[in-house]
């Protein structure tokens, strides 16, 4: 009786050990997401695809847009880019090229862009943004996505606003007032413009005005970061 007594004490502790055990185990631990936007600076629709999952819009990402933000889990990932499928002879279904991707944890106005410039790796190349808004005032900053374009001075209603480096160059945000501006683009050595358009820039919004194209077919595209 005694030993019944015990055994039945015993196993009735284990099963309280267990479920303690159960009931004070960390949650499963989860990736958090971060958003991420992939510009064409291309002169060719563009599909991409995020460890062989297509994340594009159902049209591609047009030259000198971009898909807008995607949620993707922070880790290592491997970005893929296609053409779009041609429906007659389905060509262009081949990988153009791959590009390793870290996204780091941070803040939560932590962002990041992909820039994709021309058809290998090394034409690609990816920004963190750490974004404020500024009710006041709109940010603008520049990026020069063209591989085969020298560096350039851009002018807002004909003030210079940035002078940049070559391809792969970032200039910092920086404060605008809202408003229509003219934008005239020139290369850092001539007075020649390059390419000139207007843009609508409202207060509390961020964007990224970035070069697309050479030559002939050279000019600059707008997003809205935020």
């Amino acid at each position: 009786m005694i030993k019944k007594v015990f055994f039945t004490g015993l196993c009735a502790a284990g099963l309280y050990l267990l479920a303690a055990c159960v009931k004070n185990d960390p949650a499963p631990v989860r990736n958090a997401n971060v958003n991420v936007d992939v510009v064409n600076a291309t002169d060719s629709i563009l599909n991409f695809y995020v460890d062989g999952t297509r994340q594009s819009i159902l049209t591609g990402i047009n030259p000198a847009a971009s898909n807008g933000y995607t949620a993707i889990p922070y880790g290592e990932h491997t970005f893929t880019f296609k053409f779009l499928l041609n429906k007659i002879n389905f060509n262009n279904v081949d990988t153009i090229f791959s590009l390793p991707v870290k996204l780091d944890s941070g803040s939560t106005n932590d962002r990041y862009s992909l820039f994709v410039g021309g058809f290998v790796r090394s034409q690609a190349f990816v920004v963190k943004d750490a974004i404020a808004a500024d009710s006041k005032n709109a940010k603008v900053r520049f990026v020069t996505a063209s591989p085969n374009m020298p560096a350039f001075r851009v002018y807002f209603n004909d003030t210079l606003v940035y002078t940049s480096s070559a391809f792969k160059g970032v200039q910092a945000y920086t404060a605008a007032t809202p408003s229509i501006k003219k934008v005239n683009i020139r290369p850092v050595n001539g007075n020649n413009i390059l390419y000139t358009t207007n843009i609508t820039i409202s207060a509390g919004r961020s964007y990224t005005l970035f070069t697309q194209g050479a030559n002939s077919t050279f000019r600059a595209g707008l997003i809205t970061n935020q």
